[in-house]
């Protein structure tokens, strides 16, 4: 009935007395149940009544019941005046680290199995272990949408491009300028190195500034700049885009430092005197202008057939 209880519970039963080297008549078979700890690699049993305390500095006895780790079992438990007990040797035990490296090509669902074994002897080896590994295609990077952003001519704009992707030490997202989609920027250039930014353990942030500089030919500009982003290791090249919306305020310019009325009235291809004008707190054309104060140009407009003040207006 002992038998079929363990057969039950997992165990195989080992074919030999593992006492028949002992001065001990009695018969003992072991049965075992296979794990992850050090491996067996001899068994030897004691009677204490005839062989005296066994001591074998490579033999380590079966330890006692859960309660009592540092004692020894005693086998025999229902005979106590013959004490009965089993000493085992065991592969020394360690930590063995091997680091795979190993780069995708595909997506798809791949199981990895691993074992260590003695080397020398294949039969002392450890159970077999496997790691399921789901792989994704890696998404092309996620940009950030900015809200419309408004200047004047003659003052520089600076804003961050900012793209997401996956945190990963072999990822780095690369930023350009796209000259084929949305509105040419004149001058538009990126300041610095780009900048890393985790916003969690799974999702790490580029971002690159920009600074564009507005010129007198740029007033009213309404359109869309757009950028690219793809990972610099990426062997499929895929890009993403995002676009920022600018306007730039129409009949206005930002002062630059040692402006006049004539140096701004030449780069609007008309005179003084109409921008003096259009700006009545400038209380002499002489005064020197204050950097960074806003002034209405206005421009001159030569009238073309069927203009109408009302769409000159607008305009």
């Amino acid at each position: 009935e002992e038998e079929e209880e363990a057969e039950r519970a997992g165990f195989m039963k080992l074919d030999v007395d593992v006492n028949e080297q002992s001065a001990s008549p009695d018969e003992v078979y072991v049965w075992y149940k296979k794990g992850s700890g050090a491996a067996i690699t001899d068994i030897t049993l004691v009677d204490d009544a005839l062989e005296g305390v066994f001591s074998d500095a490579m033999f380590s006895p079966i330890a006692g019941y859960p309660n009592d780790m540092a004692a020894k079992r005693n086998l025999n438990s229902g005979t106590p005046s013959r004490p009965l007990y089993m000493y085992v040797k065991k592969v020394p035990q360690g930590t063995i680290q091997r680091m795979l490296h190993w780069v995708p090509q595909m997506a798809g669902h791949y199981i990895l199995c691993y074992s260590a074994a003695v080397l020398g002897d294949a039969s002392l080896a450890s159970t077999q272990r496997c790691i399921d590994m789901d792989i994704r295609v890696d998404a092309v990077p996620h940009f950030v949408e900015l809200a419309p952003l408004h200047t004047l001519m003659g003052r520089t704009l600076t804003f961050h491009v900012m793209f997401d992707d996956i945190n990963h030490p072999d990822e780095e997202v690369e930023i350009e300028m796209d000259m084929a989609n949305g509105e040419q920027l004149t001058g538009a250039m990126f300041v610095g190195e780009p900048m890393m930014t985790m916003l969690d353990a799974a999702t790490m942030r580029t971002s690159r500034e920009v600074s564009w500089f507005p010129d007198a030919t740029f007033g009213g500009f309404d359109g869309m700049a757009c950028f690219t982003a793809k990972d610099s290791d990426d062997a499929t090249q895929n890009t993403a885009m995002g676009c920022v919306h600018i306007m730039v305020e129409r009949c206005k310019w930002h002062v630059q430092t040692e402006d006049t009325l004539i140096q701004i009235a030449a780069r609007f291809a008309t005179n003084w005197l109409q921008i003096w004008h259009f700006n009545p707190e400038i209380l002499h054309p002489d005064s020197a202008l204050p950097p960074s104060n806003e002034i209405w140009i206005g421009h001159l407009y030569e009238v073309e057939p069927n203009d109408v003040l009302s769409v000159l207006a607008e305009r």
